[in-house]
């Protein structure tokens, strides 16, 4: 059940940043597997077990023997490898993912607690569900790309200490995540400072301009959809007597409205967006590998969110699966 959360979070998170579901998906499970195993292997060595016992203790998967905190750290591991293996931002994966096990973890926990009577659990339960509500809301709207995995982090050590989870041995782990914390920070900062905006400023007010005009057509158009919605006229409900050929013209309309509807829906989110990355200095960025958006794409499609490399690629996915259906 925790997996199966965690997986619905990806799924969520992953379609907000224009992910493919189905890589995104096959990624997250092989991080999981691949962190059960490191988890497996981090126990072993504690236990100071040989080569051939370590070996065998490691693919046993269904035998006891895992550490928490080599799975955390092989999750994060294998997340950063298999990111930077895609060619796929690597910061907006680990946010991700890390709202993922913030949503996964507390029905694990919750079994915990049935299982334990652990209640004071409880807590930490509510912390988790706080944190994914909060970062899955403000992730792409007030944030830049990569604070969501650092602050999960933070409340891990936190949950750590206050806890109770803590023992002599945690001086490590703790060394290696304030590692991991000042790391991520220092390649953000250094990211967004290289990714400031490079656009010259008449060209960026130009776009910016354009943003602005098309987010009050947008609200007109949905003031104009709503007027024709065939189903929201006046009177429509009263003395309706109408013949089987005007009933399905209706509904007919009522259809191609709705399409309409959905498409200005998704335009406004992308202006929304665009108009949002502008005030944070991430403007022009591709949202799924991080790279400059070409000049003369951005001036065709203000709005626009991804590369032409990265347009072209999904494009092709969704044609293989097509075909493969």
């Amino acid at each position: 059940m925790a997996l199966l959360f965690s997986l619905f979070a990806v799924w969520q998170e992953g379609r907000k940043d224009g992910f493919n579901e189905e890589r995104l998906f096959d990624k997250y499970l092989l991080v999981v597997l691949l962190a059960l195993l490191f988890s497996r292997t981090y126990h072993a060595l504690e236990k100071h077990y040989l080569f051939f016992p370590l070996i065998k203790h490691v693919l046993t998967l269904w035998k006891p023997g895992l550490s928490l905190e080599g799975f955390f750290l092989g999750f994060i591991l294998w997340s950063f490898l298999l990111a930077r293996l895609s060619k796929w931002s690597v910061f907006r994966i680990l946010d991700i993912f890390s709202l993922a096990l913030s949503f996964g973890a507390p029905v694990a926990i919750l079994g915990y607690i049935a299982l334990q009577k652990e209640f004071s659990h409880l807590i930490i339960m509510g912390l988790l569900l706080i944190f994914f509500g909060m970062f899955s809301v403000l992730r792409l709207k007030k944030l830049f790309s990569g604070l969501t995995f650092i602050l999960f982090l933070v409340l891990f050590v936190v949950i750590r200490t206050f806890g109770g989870f803590t023992d002599s041995r945690d001086l490590i782990f703790y060394s290696i995540l304030f590692t991991i914390i000042i790391l991520v920070s220092v390649l953000r900062i250094k990211k967004s400072m290289s990714n400031g905006r490079k656009l010259p400023k008449s060209i960026f007010e130009n776009l910016k301009s354009r943003l602005l005009a098309k987010r009050e057509d947008i609200k007109e158009q949905e003031n104009l959809l709503e007027e024709e919605d065939p189903y929201m006229q006046e009177g429509r409900a009263v003395g309706n007597s109408e013949t089987v050929d005007e009933a399905y013209l209706e509904d007919t309309f009522k259809t191609v409205i709705d399409a309409q509807k959905v498409s200005v829906k998704r335009l406004k989110g992308l202006v929304k967006k665009a108009l949002g990355k502008m005030q944070r200095g991430h403007y022009g960025m591709c949202e799924k590998c991080g790279e400059p958006i070409d000049a003369a794409r951005l001036d065709a499609y203000p709005e626009v969110t991804l590369c032409s490399k990265c347009v072209k690629k999904a494009e092709a996915e969704q044609a293989s699966n097509f075909v493969s259906v």
